[in-house]
């Protein structure tokens, strides 16, 4: 999936945060979409520092405030074995 971000003055208002570390990975994955537009979830834990999960879950809670949006999806790959 592929997002895009959309400012938002103040992330801690919107989304009532109890954490300043969950305040800084949504502020670096708004920056990465800042600075690329559009960005594959797969990609933003090396770009960010974080695991998968804690990507996909800050993406969701970002969504969902209506800060970013999902841009489109593609078919996953099959691995072969």
């Amino acid at each position: 999936m592929t997002y895009y971000g959309q400012y938002l003055p103040s992330i801690r208002t919107v989304l009532q945060m109890q954490y300043k570390s969950s305040e800084k990975t949504m502020r670096d994955i708004l920056h990465v979409l800042a600075v690329n537009r559009e960005y594959a979830q797969y990609n933003m834990p090396s770009a960010i520092g974080k695991d998968y999960r804690t990507i996909l879950r800050h993406l969701q809670q970002l969504e969902k405030s209506g800060a970013i949006k999902l841009a489109r999806t593609e078919q996953a790959k099959k691995r072969e074995r």
